[in-house]
């Protein structure tokens, strides 16, 4: 009775794992990991443990999930920079066992193959200053892997690998700061100049819509240009968008910027991402999102509501017509990047 009671505990803890975005694991399990090590430790071995843990792995999406708690286990942040801590393939007793039990793999050319693709990729990132690209083609490579990623010298390489993405990403960041700050005086200087002669500050916040929002407009065009690997158009909306985290989105959401923009539900799916990814980094973005003229009050209130009652009707519409892939993929994306309404907010007109 007890046994049942914990198999049937455990299975709902990996289907509730299962559930929760990979981009909200990233913004939350360091913090866990660094006082409650041991509990994020038991974790991944659920996740070895669950539904799918009996090696056949091959394009499940906790693959990935498996892919980060690893390597946030086995690596430690110092000032700078991510560093190991111990072997990946060691972190816990469990994850030593199933890499020994690939240990063999390890002399197949077609491992040693993946394994040089990932290394050339560590040494490609240092030499770049858009890492989309790079990052795109290995997160392909390692889905394929399924449960070989626990071959001992692509468990390496993939964590050497995630590490160097990850320092990469945080020394772009800063750059862009220092960037920031480098302007922001003299930006500052002449706003004031170009208030006088352009809108006013308060035109903002007569743009009933976020479809006529050319800041939000300027904002997808620039993620567009980041996740196609293309040279950014200098400017602020630029800026924004290489420092908000698109490594979470799905191949759907990626597809809305990436190819030929059309009306209906793409429209929706990009203008719900913008907002999101804005929310996400309020305090931060605040002060660039003005100067883009996106009206702070109407992006988390009118415009929150706005797109969940044109996505809520879309999704309604597509299942009505039997389309119900399509609806339960918009209704993912409303759930993933748009906060949830009251139903009196989510009813009023």
């Amino acid at each position: 009775m007890i046994d049942a009671t914990l198999a049937q505990f455990s299975a709902d803890l990996i289907e509730c794992l299962d559930q929760i975005p990979l981009a909200q694991l990233r913004a939350t399990l360091p913090t866990v990991a660094e006082y409650h090590r041991e509990e994020v430790l038991a974790l991944l071995d659920l996740c070895l443990e669950g539904p799918t843990g009996d090696g056949s792995f091959d394009h499940h999406p906790r693959l990935a999930v498996v892919d980060y708690l690893v390597t946030l286990l086995a690596t430690r942040e110092t000032r700078d920079l991510r560093v190991l801590r111990c072997d990946p393939c060691r972190v816990t007793p469990l994850v030593a066992q199933w890499c020994e039990a690939r240990q063999l793999l390890a002399s197949d050319p077609e491992m040693t193959e993946i394994e040089q693709a990932l290394r050339a990729a560590v040494a490609e990132i240092a030499e770049v200053s858009n890492v989309e690209p790079v990052v795109r083609r290995m997160r392909a490579l390692k889905l394929q892997l399924g449960a070989r990623l626990f071959v001992p010298t692509i468990l390496r390489a993939v964590v050497d690998y995630n590490v160097a993405v990850g320092n990469r990403g945080q020394e772009l960041m800063d750059q862009t700061r220092h960037e920031d700050a480098v302007m922001e005086r003299a930006s500052r200087a002449l706003e004031a100049i170009q208030r006088q002669h352009t809108r006013t500050p308060d035109a903002a916040r007569r743009i009933r819509s976020v479809f006529e929002s050319p800041g939000v407009a300027a904002l997808e065009d620039a993620i567009s240009t980041r996740l196609q690997g293309a040279e950014p158009e200098p400017g602020l909306a630029a800026k924004v968008a290489a420092t908000v985290d698109v490594s979470g989105l799905e191949d759907e959401e990626l597809r809305a910027f990436t190819e030929t923009p059309e009306e209906g539900a793409s429209m929706l799916v990009r203008a719900a991402i913008v907002v999101g990814l804005a929310l996400r980094d309020l305090p931060a973005l605040q002060d660039k999102l003005h100067r883009l003229e996106i009206d702070v009050d109407a992006l988390s209130e009118a415009w929150v509501h706005e797109l969940n009652s044109a996505l809520g009707g879309a999704v309604r519409t597509l299942a009505a017509a039997g389309n119900q892939r399509e609806a339960e993929q918009l209704a993912r994306t409303q759930a993933r990047f748009l906060p949830q309404e009251s139903e009196s907010a989510a009813s009023a007109d």
